[in-house]
Parts: structure tokens; sequence; C-alpha cells
């Protein structure tokens, strides 16, 4: 039905979103939130949401109460969102639409506040499955967020947004047929939005091997009270981005850091961080531990391509800015980096 449809392409179609999912989760930001607990701990797999601190009482409003750390990022797409459900507050696409920009403006109090409203609008929405399945997953849990991907694929099979989710677990998990069955699925049913992108991926290179505690080396984990565990590396690369004269930088802009295998300029990340852009030189470090979620336990690589982009609307799936890299290799570990943007 149309409605369906609606909600796995709503907000731009699967192809900005798989290349999102694979350049990161709801990308980790500069302020490395990491996974985290939403509020009293991570929920069981069947456990209704815990209700999070209240809102303003108007629908769609943002969460009060939310540390800085953990508020969404500016992004008009949120804002015009926010803007349709307090116009809308009983439709379910106005509130799909808001949790997948919540989720790109990594805003994951909201998403999971969202996600239960959704819920109590349209109970078993897929969409609203896949949101809370991606807050878990932020979460470190794994299999509880596999659990309701596939609730959500229960009642929608041809959702896109979960089979890409699908296949993201799957491979996390080391399970290469797994993942491309998931993934040619939505080939099949989305050609061209994305799922090509991810099965090249899948053909180009092994699945990563699971290991003990689910997250690769360096990556942030959580304990089981649900508290981050900071997580430490020797592979953090630092440096600073600076300006060519002339460069303009945009208010509201942001800057985005990826790293990539040397030798590699273009296609998803291995890792990004992004920042709102102020005043330049900005410094900037990036590691195993900016690595989304869906990476797996692949391990972060010795030698590195490093890139920077000046976004102008907060989308990490636009290019609309200036640009700069580093020619590679960069040895991991590396500090005194320099990247110049340039027009």
């Amino acid at each position: 039905p149309p409605s369906q449809m609606r909600g796995a392409l709503i907000g731009g179609a699967v192809v900005g979103f798989a290349a999102l999912l694979l350049f990161t989760l709801q990308q980790y930001s500069g302020e490395r939130t990491g996974n985290m607990g939403i509020t009293g701990g991570p929920p069981a797999m069947g456990q209704r949401l815990n209700a999070p601190p209240p809102g303003s009482g108007r629908p769609g409003d943002q969460v009060q109460g939310v540390p800085p750390s953990m508020q969404p990022k500016a992004s008009p797409r949120v804002d015009a969102a926010r803007a349709d459900v307090a116009a809308n507050p009983k439709s379910v696409e106005a509130r799909v639409e808001l949790g997948w920009a919540l989720i790109e403006a990594e805003g994951w109090i909201d998403v999971f506040n969202n996600a239960a409203q959704l819920d109590e609008l349209d109970p078993g929405n897929p969409d609203s499955l896949t949101q809370q399945a991606v807050v878990r997953m932020k979460m470190g849990m794994t299999d509880a967020a596999e659990g309701l991907i596939d609730r959500a694929l229960s009642k929608d099979p041809t959702h896109g947004r979960a089979l890409a989710w699908k296949g993201s677990l799957r491979w996390q998990s080391g399970d290469a047929a797994g993942a491309k069955t998931a993934w040619s699925k939505g080939q099949g049913l989305y050609p061209g939005e994305g799922f090509d992108e991810l099965m090249a991926m899948a053909d180009g290179e092994p699945p990563p091997a699971p290991v003990a505690g689910g997250a690769p080396p360096g990556h942030p984990t959580v304990d089981e009270q649900g508290t981050q565990v900071a997580a430490t590396d020797d592979k953090t690369v630092h440096g600073s981005v600076s300006l060519e004269p002339g460069v303009e930088v945009a208010p509201g802009a942001t800057l985005f850091v990826f790293a990539r295998t040397a030798g590699q300029t273009s296609g998803p990340p291995l890792a990004a961080v992004r920042m709102p852009a102020g005043t330049f030189p900005m410094e900037f470090s990036i590691g195993p531990g900016d690595m989304p979620p869906m990476m797996g336990n692949r391990p972060f690589p010795d030698s590195l391509s490093l890139a920077a982009r000046l976004d102008l609307d907060g989308n990490a799936t636009t290019k609309d800015g200036p640009t700069g890299a580093v020619a590679d290799p960069v040895a991991a570990g590396t500090a005194g980096v320099s990247i110049v943007l340039a027009p």
C-alpha cells in the first residue's frame, strides 16, 4: 500500500538511507556519545519502551532535560518534521518521518520518545519497530535489535529500511549469506535505491569475525546496567581542518571527517566524525571508536585515507560544500594531520 511504501522510503528514499547506514548509524558525533543507556538501563527485547523525560506537551517537541551531547543535531529536516507532527498529531506518516529525521540527527532519546508515541498511534507499525531497533543497536543490544527488525519484517516483508538493517545485523554477526539474502531482496524491490552499494560491499570483502563482547577493538560498549564503558585504542588519528582563502562557512554548517582504508577515496567510510562548524582551524580525532555499529568487528586499518567536508545542510549523504583530503597513506595513530578545505 502507498502508506507502507512511504514508510519504507520516506524522506529521500533508501539510497540515502543505505549510504547513511554504511557511513554511520547514526554517526558517532564529535562528542562521542557512543553506545548508551537511554533511561533506566537497557530494556529487554519484548519490553515496551520506558518513558523518557517528558516533552513540552506539544506533539513533536523535543524531549526536555536531555544533556546537550544527546540532543539532536541542528537539522532543517527535523524542524520540518516536528512542525508536521505539531500540525497533524494523529498522523502516523508524520511520526514516521520525525523518527527517521531524528535518527539522522542522532537525537537518540527523542527517537526513543517518538517511537513510543508512534507505537501508541499504530501498534506494531514496522517503522516504529525498526526505529526502536536502531536505538537498541546504539545501546549495543544487537540481539534485541534483530528481534524487533524481524517483527517489523513480519508486518511488512517489503519494508526497505528494515531489510537494510536486517542485512547489517547479519553482516555484523559474521553471517554473509544472511546479509546478502536481506540486501538482495531489497535490491530486487527497490532497484537503484542503495542496495546495490550494500551488495557490492558484501561481494567485495568477507564479513567481520565475531569477537567476545560484540564490538571491535576500541569501540564503546555498555555494561550490564546500560552504562557506557569508555574504550581505549592507539590507532586514533589527531589533526586539524583549515580553510583555503575565500572559503566561507555558512551558518549552521557541519564539518564531517571521514576515514577509509588507504587507497580508497570514495564509497562508505569506515569511520566518521561530525562537528558543528566553528572557528577554523578546527581540531579533530578519528579512530576505532568512530566506526558505526553496523561495521561489526571489522578491524581498524593501520593505513588510512582521510578526507573532510564542510556540509551546508548537516546531511551526511549530500555533497554540497567545500572538501579536502590528505594524501594517503596516513598511519593509524598519527598526530598533527592537516586537511585543507578548498571551494
